[in-house]
């Protein structure tokens, strides 16, 4: 299980049209792309676009993760409560349980 908070990141909840339940996000400091879990890009909510080269995913120590590439990515628009947005590209792959977004935000 994820710590809900630590220096470099944190869980929040995130309500997606469509769906009756939140789903977990991770804002990651440390990370340098931005993930949506494939079982969340089947809903009608994403449009996937293929990536014009695969993509491997590397863990923080170094070693490739066993989801294989990484072939697709969404687009999201996030509005936040000053209405301000921002849009944000979402490798698509296999996530653990526990946060099925994580974003990095460097402006945090």
């Amino acid at each position: 299980m994820l710590p809900s908070h630590s220096e470099v990141s944190f869980l929040v909840s995130l309500q997606i049209p469509g769906l009756s339940n939140p789903v977990s996000e991770l804002i990651d400091l440390g990370t340098t792309s931005n993930f949506l879990d494939s079982s969340l890009a089947t809903l009608p909510n994403f449009v996937l676009e293929p990536l014009d080269f695969p993509v491997t995913l590397f863990l923080f120590n170094g070693k490739p993760a066993t989801a294989g590439f990484i072939h697709e990515s969404v687009n999201i628009s996030i509005t936040f409560a000053d209405h301000s947005t921002q849009t944000h590209s979402l490798l698509v792959t296999k996530l653990h349980p526990s946060a099925l977004i994580i974003l990095c935000l460097p402006w945090l």
